[in-house]
């Protein structure tokens, strides 16, 4: 989803972590993104300006401001957007598995 870079925008600042942050080289870069975008829309401009990210695998959520976010959100000006990765690992492959157990993860 390719946007022109005109009409009315905002900026926001997208906070990256681990694979993305290695994609693109930075953590913590500024964006313009069009006035009224929902987060997911602000992830498909991240897209087209750091081409390396089109090799990662797509967030699973986002938080906007310290909060989870719905995909749907809709991003204000100078909001700090962290796309959340998906989970990856943690099996061995051995078949060896616990049953979910009932109570709080400690």
């Amino acid at each position: 989803m390719v946007w022109s870079g005109t009409g009315r925008s905002m900026r926001i600042v997208v906070r990256s972590f681990g694979s993305y942050r290695e994609a693109i080289g930075v953590g913590r870069p500024p964006v313009n993104v069009p006035q009224g975008s929902t987060a997911s829309r602000a992830w498909s401009v991240r897209l087209d300006a750091h081409p390396p990210l089109r090799g990662q695998p797509r967030p699973f959520a986002f938080a906007v401001n310290d909060a989870h976010v719905p995909l749907d959100a809709t991003l204000r000006d100078g909001d700090e957007q962290v796309p959340v990765p998906p989970l990856r690992g943690g099996g061995s492959g051995s078949g060896n598995t616990m049953p979910p157990q009932g109570g709080p993860v400690a």
